[in-house]
């Protein structure tokens, strides 16, 4: 019995953590996305802004977690084609995260129709 009670303290306190960063990291970054480009923004670093052009957009995935799925957020996954050589000297893609998107589903078609457009 004690250890069912530590087991379900343990995923409380998961699953709590997790919580509370997705909302931290959802304050301190503002997505942007226009007819042309997304622009990822950081509150901490306004010099570090991103932009992710839809002509350059291979591949985009939407993920959803389940605690995603309870605060109806999402994450999307972007490819753009750009890899880099790692320490093996092996070749790894670089992949673009927007995290904690609200309606993730809308941005994810939003996305979709500026990419279909601009290609």
């Amino acid at each position: 019995m004690k250890v069912i009670f530590l087991l379900f303290i343990m995923v409380t306190w998961a699953i709590t953590v997790s919580t509370i960063k997705k909302t931290f990291r959802l304050s301190k970054t503002i997505y942007v996305v226009t007819s042309k480009c997304i622009i990822t923004h950081h509150k901490k670093k306004p010099v570090k802004n991103k932009f992710i052009h839809f002509q350059y957009i291979l591949t985009k995935e939407n993920h959803k977690s389940l605690l995603d799925r309870i605060f109806k957020t999402g994450t999307i996954q972007i490819f753009t084609g750009n890899t880099e050589k790692d320490v093996d000297n092996q070749t790894r893609k670089i992949f673009y995260y927007l995290y904690t998107i609200k309606n993730s589903d809308n941005i994810f078609q939003l996305i979709r129709t500026y990419k279909d457009y601009r290609s």
